[in-house]
């Protein structure tokens, strides 16, 4: 799918696509976002469980210890092991999520894989069935089930209010943004401004009566 300027790593549509196939009845669906970087971080919304895959020969090792991509993955997978450096880089990993590993009840498995001859698939495969069946005994799911409709809420009101506002508003925004380029308001007055035309001006915008 298109990302058409979603810089989440993810297309915006992703998330409306993966509730209709699971209300088809599949019981798996695999997401596999763009190329992502620390903050491109939106598929972590958009799943239960998170795989993160790296390779060796590529910097890999310096990014893994970096935050954004740490933080939203259950498990973690050094690719193409059959490169020079795969089983240090999966070394690195498994020390960079030791303090995640304390605090937390999940292990955060790092996992060698070689496609060419089928290692470490079946080991990966089992690890995301063991961590779906975490999600559902420790009673996480519904917790991530509720983080996914309040992150769907938000964006989908987002998107609503920015498309109203380049629609509906576009020449008032840009004489409001002169202003803020002047010196005559500051961009948190301007706003303000902005979301009291948004509660009070009649005609704003609604779809839907529910």
């Amino acid at each position: 799918m298109a990302t058409r300027g979603s810089s989440g790593g993810v297309a915006a549509a992703t998330r409306d696509v993966s509730m209709v196939m699971d209300a088809y009845g599949f019981d798996w669906l695999l997401v596999e976002t763009v190329g992502v970087g620390q903050i491109e971080i939106e598929v972590m919304n958009v799943c239960d469980s998170v795989t993160v895959v790296f390779v060796p020969e590529s910097g890999d090792g310096v990014q893994a210890l970096k935050a954004g991509l740490i933080e939203i993955a259950h498990v973690y997978v050094v690719n193409k092991a059959d490169r020079p450096g795969a089983e240090q880089l999966a070394s690195e990993l498994g020390q960079a999520v030791d303090a995640k590993r304390e605090r937390e009840r999940w292990d955060y498995p790092v996992i060698t894989t070689e496609a060419v001859h089928r290692k470490g698939v079946t080991e990966l495969a089992s690890e995301l069935e063991r961590h779906r069946k975490f999600l559902a005994t420790a009673e996480r799911l519904p917790q991530v089930r509720r983080h996914q409709a309040l992150t769907d809420l938000e964006n989908i009101l987002r998107e609503r209010i920015h498309t109203y506002l380049l629609q509906e508003e576009n020449d008032w925004l840009k004489e409001l943004s002169g202003r803020i380029a002047s010196g005559n308001i500051d961009p948190h007055r301007a706003a303000d401004l902005v979301w009291q035309r948004l509660l009070t001006r009649e005609g704003t915008p609604t779809t839907r009566s529910d």
